[in-house]
């Protein structure tokens, strides 16, 4: 669900791509450390909006990763089996 247009309510758009820019440049340490943060200390709607960018991007990361072990898991397999039947 997108929800850019809301946010952008209240951050102004370049201030939105600035916040968008430096939390996708965090960590998935940073990112979890800021979602705890503004989970409890959230004031006003910039706050939760700035929460909300940050699981945005964890759900997109995660998303990636699963995708990528994925990917591992059917090449492993695939080699595995290739292994097998150049070994009888």
């Amino acid at each position: 669900m997108d929800l850019s247009g809301e946010i952008n309510v209240n951050l102004e758009e370049n201030e939105y791509e600035n916040t968008v820019r430096d939390i996708a440049a965090l960590s998935r340490e940073e990112l979890k450390a800021i979602i705890d943060y503004w989970e409890d200390k959230a004031e006003n709607l910039v706050h939760e909006e700035i929460r909300y960018i940050a699981i945005t991007e964890l759900k997109k990361r995660n998303q990636q990763r699963e995708y990528q072990i994925k990917v591992l898991n059917q090449s492993l397999l695939a080699s595995s089996k290739i292994r097998r039947l150049l070994s009888h």
